[in-house]
């Protein structure tokens, strides 16, 4: 389809319609403004007119004290998380060491990762074996490896008693 105007007209005719758009464009934007003008001074006003009457209310003695109960609960626990700011070794190469020695047959359902006496770093081991000699040669494997000053397992799991599950506490160095 060709166009019926010259290329002069059809220019005029669109820096005719532009010029309209923003017209209408910026009554719109106008008139919004406008509205969001007429909405928020009755807020200005309440607050405005209210805050002549707010005075300042001594500090009472039950305040300080709360405020100093509040203080120490922040100092305790800021005393418990110390080792976890200060520790020199991340928990997460302890943790993949005591995975990575594992033998074939031995799934871990859970891992357990807290902080002893001391800020001594403290692995609970539970998982599941295929066989009773598996979770002794894990627990070998374990007590071979220095990163870990202890290995304790309780005796019905090494036996097998318990089945094929098991439960293994680890003190880190």
């Amino acid at each position: 389809m060709t166009n019926l105007l010259p290329p002069e007209e059809l220019q005029d005719v669109r820096h005719f319609y532009r010029a309209r758009l923003l017209t209408v464009g910026s009554f719109v934007a106008t008139a919004c403004a406008a509205i969001a003008f007429i909405a928020l001074v009755p807020s200005y006003l309440v607050l405005w007119l209210d805050s002549s009457s707010v005075s300042v209310l001594p500090e009472t003695a039950t305040d300080r004290q709360s405020d100093q109960a509040e203080y120490r609960k922040t100092q305790d626990l800021m005393k418990q998380l110390a080792p976890f700011v200060h520790a020199t070794s991340s928990p997460t190469g302890i943790l993949m060491r005591a995975v990575n020695v594992r033998p074939k047959g031995i799934s871990i359902d859970r891992i357990s990762y807290l902080f002893g006496k001391g800020g001594v770093p403290t692995i609970v081991i539970t998982g599941v074996s295929t066989k009773r000699e598996t979770i002794n040669a894990y627990y070998d494997a374990l007590k071979g490896d220095s990163a870990f000053k202890s290995v304790v397992i309780p005796v019905e799991d090494l036996v097998g008693t318990n089945g094929s599950t098991f439960t293994m506490t680890l003190m880190s160095k």
